[in-house]
């Protein structure tokens, strides 16, 4: 056998995909430890099943939790706070135990969170680490809050990354629980409505727990992800926020008159406080997603904010990569859109436009507005045709990646796209969907033939081959 150096060997194995991975652990000592790691890498824990305790049992061998580093859990293992209907040999089981004197026997439940807070010791390398809280209630576990202890003390020193899925009273009792987060930098929080109870104190929450808790990593944040699906009001928390000197990724989705309802103007001072040094963006504040029509009520207030906020001059996005945003339906949202491109034509290499299908003279002033070395792209379409393709051949020269969401494909396309070739565009790979499908082979094949560049379909590298497209 020929000596390669391990070096080399890695780099090699950055190549082969992770299900292939798994099945090269019989080959050596290499590959089995290769295997291992993309097996234990990210151990998701939140459902409870036959397979939970033998799999809990596994991570307690040092051999396996040495390399777990990305960890999410539902402590509790329950969904939104339903529990199992008692059964007949629970309820005789029960009696017997109170005959006798002795507590009741635990639920699988609370005996799956013992057994996984004696595994969390193990687990020291963990250095990102997602609490999912969603079904955390008066039902939940006195047990979580040995878990949240025992977590802390066994990797908190070491999170890089903290995310927390929940509803506020979830997240009072894991942020108190917290002595110290020294290594955090990247943080993510879900919010949502209470899915057990009306909670009146979750505002208060809000501003009184979590705000501050935010204020003591933002030195340093470099990444802050917000997404809030309920109906709590996010107007005073932004307002108390606190600049974040390192912040250099943003992303912000909700539902902008449900959760602005006092008034956006902290979530303008927090963007423009923070636009010259962000390079990933995204604002996702839509009410009518993937809406098709060219007006709606529902979204003045938002599309004002955006001419307000993104075109007045107020940020100035000089550092900016990545930029997702969903512009409304409204004139406005499109002007913010190509305000923000414009603001970062120099910088800007991917471009997301979600929410809102352009037609062929927004496409083309979205397309125009674009430096020509731009390297990815996504957009919603109305309609696939050639005038499409030529403008981004044209227009979009350095372009290496698109992705097309489309309405309809014009009925000439299939006849034009057979008479054109795009030789000097060096375009690797394309994705094309229509009605929540990928589009079929036969289109995809003629694709392909006018491109030659071509290596990639829907994000996999093989498929141009599996698909026999070429």
């Amino acid at each position: 056998m020929i000596y390669l150096p391990v070096e080399l060997w890695l780099q090699i194995v950055g190549f082969i995909p992770p299900t292939d991975l798994l099945k090269l652990h019989s080959v050596n000592s290499f590959f089995f430890n290769i295997a291992m790691d993309v097996r234990y890498r990210r151990v998701d824990l939140q459902t409870l099943n036959h397979s939970t305790a033998k799999y809990l049992s596994r991570l307690s061998d040092p051999t396996i939790s040495k390399r777990v580093v990305q960890l999410t859990v539902s402590p509790d293992f329950r969904n939104y706070g339903r529990q199992r209907p008692a059964t007949m040999l629970n309820r005789v089981g029960s009696v017997f135990h109170y005959a006798l004197g002795r507590p009741p026997p635990c639920s699988p439940e609370d005996h799956a969170t013992k057994q996984l807070i004696d595994v969390l010791p193990c687990l020291t390398r963990v250095n990102s680490f997602t609490i999912d809280c969603h079904s955390w209630g008066e039902h939940s576990s006195p047990e979580l809050h040995g878990f949240l202890q025992t977590a802390w003390a066994s990797f908190g020193q070491n999170l890089r990354k903290l995310s927390l899925r929940g509803h506020t009273s979830a997240f009072r009792t894991i942020i108190h629980s917290i002595t110290a987060l020294p290594a955090v930098d990247e943080l993510f929080i879900e919010l949502i409505d209470n899915p057990l109870q009306n909670d009146p104190t979750c505002a208060e929450t809000l501003i009184q727990v979590v705000a501050p808790f935010i204020n003591g990593l933002a030195p340093r944040l470099r990444a802050f992800t917000l997404w809030s699906w309920g109906t709590i009001d996010l107007s005073q928390l932004f307002l108390m926020l606190d600049h974040f000197p390192s912040l250099s990724s943003f992303n912000l989705q909700t539902s902008f008159p449900k959760t602005f309802r006092q008034g956006p103007s902290g979530l303008s001072r927090f963007l423009s406080n923070h636009s010259p040094h962000l390079r990933h963006l995204v604002l996702r504040l839509n009410t009518a997603p993937l809406a098709f029509s060219t007006t709606s009520m529902s979204e003045e207030p938002l599309s004002e904010w955006m001419i307000h906020t993104l075109t007045s001059g107020e940020c100035s996005f000089l550092n900016l990569q990545e930029l997702h945003l969903y512009p409304t339906v409204l004139p406005g949202g499109l002007h913010a859109l190509t305000s923000c491109i414009h603001q970062s034509t120099n910088t800007l290499q991917s471009l997301v436009v979600r929410d809102r299908y352009l037609s062929p003279e927004e496409a083309a002033v979205v397309i125009n507005a674009l430096h020509p070395q731009l390297k990815s792209l996504r957009l919603n379409i109305r309609i696939l045709d050639m005038d499409l393709f030529d403008l981004l051949a044209k227009r979009i020269t350095g372009l290496k990646s698109l992705s097309l969401y489309i309405g309809a494909v014009s009925r000439t396309f299939a006849h034009d796209v057979e008479h054109r070739s795009y030789a000097t565009w060096d375009l690797y790979h394309i994705g094309v969907w229509h009605g929540g499908s990928i589009l079929d082979s036969h289109l995809m094949s003629m694709i392909s033939r006018s491109i030659p560049s071509l290596k990639c379909f829907w994000g996999n590298k093989n498929e141009i081959e599996d698909f026999g497209l070429r």
